[in-house]
């Protein structure tokens, strides 16, 4: 038919369904009349071969004369190769802020909420100036002005900006491409950092629990776990078996006994099965578990806190709450550990410690991994390392046996 406003106007609505009519004079163009009687212009075309269809508008904020024009010009980048969809993708993309791609980023990106967290705090509150700048706009320069200028504050902090900000770039280098499907930010300005050295060196942390501090600490935590309060005994616990496995804190703290278990970000908790010694670790980035596997000892301790707890399915909890330990519910004992023991370290620095005594036993790299938690998926060498439970828990018998003769005052072998 040819499209005028009073013939589209005087179209009827189907019964069901909806109806498309084509035009006369651009063929290529039609309009679709749904059920409800909504009126849309697009264009149907085959683009490599496939048939696409290219919504313009709906009439009549559209007039007829609109859409023929836009149609002329969806057909033209046809004809020379351009996806019309594509293009105004592009055309979003090319006014890409800091901020949208930070959205974007988060959006896409399988990270663990703590660190989703940190990545936006970092560019909101250490880059807010920069937040409705283009992406365009940020040269190799602004970069160094800006490095220096949080390096006033925090060498280290500066340093971590930048990653952030060199993450973002990544990404739009990738995810944000021309009609053509080229990259519209192919270069990264971070990288004058790297190109002039420019990075500031910070001095990775060391700081472990020695050998010859382990009475002091595990007398105190020995203390801890003789309290009369329940809660302040799985203070206790929670510290020694943070020792004895390497794991992170934070991942400790929300064990439960409860499979499929979520937090307030609808994040699965990590699971310890009693009857098989271990503790199912979810990991975002994979989508596969990873097993954290137990020694007598240390299922010991798990054990005696539930016990502890009178019904509750976190091993450790604070004190009249059926919940996961939080950090105010730690940060004063870990004081009262450091201030009785005379040896300050962090719940990381126990971590630390676990790896430390691990390779100092020569146990090999990817069974370290496997026993903290990490995974060796992208690791080609360790693609073809099957680490059986048997072999795990010889290493971490040699690994509590270091430890326990440390705690005995013994420091080296026989």
């Amino acid at each position: 038919m040819n499209f005028t406003k009073r013939a589209i106007e005087q179209i009827q609505p189907p019964e069901s369904g909806r109806d498309t009519y084509r035009d006369d004079k651009t063929p290529a163009l039609e309009l679709r009349v749904t059920q409800a009687g909504t009126k849309t212009f697009a264009v149907r075309r085959r683009v490599n071969g496939k048939p696409r269809r290219y919504t313009i508008g709906r009439f009549p904020d559209v007039t007829v004369e609109q859409a023929r024009k836009k149609a002329a010009e969806m057909l033209g980048e046809i004809a020379t190769g351009v996806d019309p969809d594509a293009a105004r993708l592009a055309d979003r993309h090319r006014t890409a802020t800091v901020e949208s791609a930070l959205v974007d980023y988060l959006a896409t990106r399988q990270l663990k909420p703590s660190t989703r967290d940190s990545y936006d705090e970092i560019v909101r509150c250490r880059l807010q100036d920069w937040l409705p700048r283009r992406l365009a706009s940020i040269s190799r320069q602004d970069v160094t002005d800006k490095h220096a200028e949080i390096s006033k504050e925090s060498k280290s902090r500066a340093n971590g900006v930048m990653r952030v900000l060199r993450a973002l770039f990544n990404f739009a280098r990738v995810r944000y491409l021309d009609e053509r499907g080229m990259p519209l930010y192919p270069t990264n300005p971070v990288q004058v950092l790297s190109d002039q050295r420019g990075w500031n060196r910070s001095k990775r942390k060391q700081a472990i629990l020695m050998p010859y501090d382990f009475p002091a600490w595990w007398s105190a935590t020995d203390e801890l776990k003789r309290d009369h309060r329940p809660y302040v005994r799985n203070i206790g616990r929670y510290l020694q078996v943070l020792l004895l496995t390497g794991m992170r804190s934070g991942e400790l703290a929300g064990v439960t006994t409860s499979k499929g278990v979520l937090d307030e970000e609808g994040q699965e908790m990590p699971y310890y099965n009693q009857r098989a010694g271990i503790i199912e670790l979810p990991d975002p980035k994979s989508g596969e578990p990873v097993f954290i596997h137990l020694r007598p000892k240390t299922q010991a301790l798990l054990d005696e806190a539930l016990k502890d707890g009178k019904g509750s399915t976190y091993p450790f909890r604070p004190r009249d709450s059926d919940s996961p330990l939080a950090e105010r519910n730690i940060a004063d004992w870990v004081a009262w550990i450091d201030k009785r023991s005379g040896v300050r370290v962090t719940r990381h620095d126990l971590r630390r410690t676990f790896i430390t005594v691990a390779e100092g036993l020569d146990i090999s790299p990817y069974t370290i991994k496997r026993l903290v938690g990490h995974t060796v998926g992208s690791d080609v060498t360790g693609g073809y390392i099957i680490s059986q439970r048997k072999r795990l828990l010889a290493a971490l018998g040699r690994i509590e046996g270091e430890m326990l003769r440390y705690r005995e005052g013994v420091f080296e072998a026989e």
